[in-house]
């Protein structure tokens, strides 16, 4: 039994699930100190990355929502389509130097120029198969 969710249904399930849990085992810890700034050697500390190279952060999330999109499409037309350079570079994008901002700026580039190719190729498939379908349905109706 299958159905498209929601945000609201999600969260209505979420907030019964931890009712359900506080109401069981009592109400969770509260963590009052503070995970960042991040060390890895003396005198050394990683602080800003979750805030660093927002451009690229939102080219991500773009990527990773039209190639969602482009993986519908592809099943209501039957069509396996043509999603690889866009698979591979939101696979790329996931690497944790990208989705964390740490990567060096030539990298960053890089990042984003796959990207954005991944998505111009998907949006030509993703244009013409929807043209196609729905011409097809134009000329029934």
């Amino acid at each position: 039994n299958m159905f498209y969710s929601n945000p609201n249904k999600y969260t209505d399930c979420k907030h019964q699930e931890i009712s359900e849990a506080q109401n069981k085992n009592g109400p969770f810890e509260t963590k009052t100190d503070d995970f960042f700034p991040y060390s890895d050697r003396p005198n050394g500390f990683w602080t800003g990355y979750f805030t660093s190279r927002p451009a690229l952060k939102r080219l991500e999330r773009v990527g990773s929502s039209f190639l969602l999109a482009a993986r519908q499409i592809t099943a209501m037309a039957n069509d396996a389509g043509s999603l690889d350079s866009l698979e591979k570079a939101m696979g790329t994008a996931q690497h944790h130097d990208a989705v964390s901002g740490t990567s060096k700026q030539h990298v960053a580039y890089d990042y984003a120029k796959m990207i954005q190719a991944g998505i111009n190729d998907a949006a030509k498939f993703v244009v013409e198969t929807l043209r196609v379908h729905f011409a097809a349905f134009v000329d029934k109706g």
